[in-house]
């Protein structure tokens, strides 16, 4: 009974979250059917929770309706905490998600990088970092996209002519910023407001993270078989060659007790490794304790960039900002000027997504650029 609870319930989480995308998006089931190459019918039934499209599908999903589905994930995984976010959120409430993200959601690579630019010592400011992007995140995608292009290439430049620091951090995503772009650039023509950066075909990954958590947990076939009502064919076919309903992976991890996130994080997020080591875990004990004490105006711009739907994908901006605090001076400089006249251009133009409560100090960030400025032109490497 519990196994028949639990499915009704993550059946209608996921009808929800693709009938409010599409609605959103203002696109028809005609259009979507279109879209995905499925039968208009499938997708009511689908958006009525019964059943739900593979995972490969559910990406494809994102893409046609121009949405990055990150923080649906995390509404999905994570109902209770992530589910009733909104701009009425208390600071304690956005703490607590803040919190949940850092102990249950985010990998290795992420957390190293967090500590990086949050409390290692490098040439630039943190609190100037978070509102340049949190500037970008609130212009328009066309923008988004251009500036995007800017701080990757000045990266690129930075880094053939050796004048980079911590590369390390960047080594193994460059990947992850490059199809952010392409796939922001490709969507911005087609008249959307964000992007999905994830098309691969997930087949594959799928059977392999079923039959690792099964092997983690050493549970035998016959035994999940019984507990999903399938049978035993139908599983080894999902474990070898073919790609199961969503709704039937996150019933396979219910019923061996594990997280289907961390198996899944690292397929969905390049660059993620699977193991956290002792140096890992020290740095997420010194950001959950900066956390704690955060102000209430770093912490809402902070969970806006992570957790609100404002078209980026979270983690190609943790990227950049890596690029950006990695590259010299001078390139920081031009970079930080270009997303503050995008701001401006969508500004009067009145394309900024603002969102009331996380909207940019931008006197800081000029501020910021006024010293940057002053200290490339007197030759200097950094400034205070």
């Amino acid at each position: 009974m519990y196994l028949y609870n639990y499915n009704v319930e993550i059946a209608d989480r996921c009808a929800d979250i693709l009938c409010q995308t599409r609605a959103n998006a203002g696109v028809s089931r005609r259009a979507m059917s279109e879209c995905i190459n499925v039968s208009e019918s499938t997708i009511k039934s689908w958006e009525q929770g019964q059943g739900s499209p593979t995972l490969s599908v559910i990406l494809e999903w994102f893409y046609a309706v121009g949405e990055n589905p990150f923080s649906y994930m995390l509404e999905f995984f994570w109902p209770e905490a992530f589910g009733n976010l909104s701009l009425e959120s208390t600071d304690t409430e956005l703490k607590n998600c803040l919190n949940l993200y850092m102990r249950e959601v985010v990998g290795p690579h992420e957390i190293k990088q967090l500590h990086y630019l949050i409390l290692e010592q490098y040439e630039g400011s943190w609190l100037g970092i978070l509102d340049m992007f949190c500037a970008h995140a609130q212009t328009s995608l066309n923008s988004r996209y251009k500036i995007a292009e800017i701080i990757q290439t000045s990266y690129e430049l930075s880094l053939a002519n050796g004048n980079v620091q911590k590369s390390d951090l960047l080594a193994s995503k460059k990947s992850l910023v490059l199809d952010a772009i392409s796939a922001a650039r490709d969507a911005t023509f087609s008249h959307k407001q964000g992007y999905t950066a994830h098309r691969n075909n997930f087949q594959s990954v799928c059977s392999s993270i079923l039959k690792k958590s099964r092997t983690d947990s050493d549970v035998q076939l016959s035994y999940l078989a019984k507990a999903l009502g399938r049978t035993e064919r139908t599983l080894k076919n999902w474990e070898m060659n073919t790609e199961p309903a969503f709704l039937d992976m996150c019933a396979w991890f219910r019923v061996l007790g594990k997280s289907m996130w961390s198996y899944l994080r690292n397929e969905i997020i390049p660059g993620e490794t699977a193991s956290y080591d002792e140096i890992t875990e020290q740095y997420r004990g010194d950001l959950l304790s900066y956390f704690s004490a955060i102000d209430s105006s770093q912490l809402r711009k902070l969970c806006y960039l992570i957790f609100w739907k404002h078209g980026s994908n979270w983690h190609s901006l943790l990227e950049l900002m890596i690029e950006h605090v990695c590259s010299p001076l001078y390139q920081r400089v031009i970079s930080a000027r270009s997303v503050l006249i995008g701001y401006e251009i969508d500004e009067n133009n009145k394309h900024l997504c603002k969102t009331l409560g996380t909207l940019p100090d931008i006197e800081n960030l000029k501020r910021w650029i006024e010293k940057g400025t002053i200290a490339a032109k007197s030759g200097k490497f950094t400034y205070s």
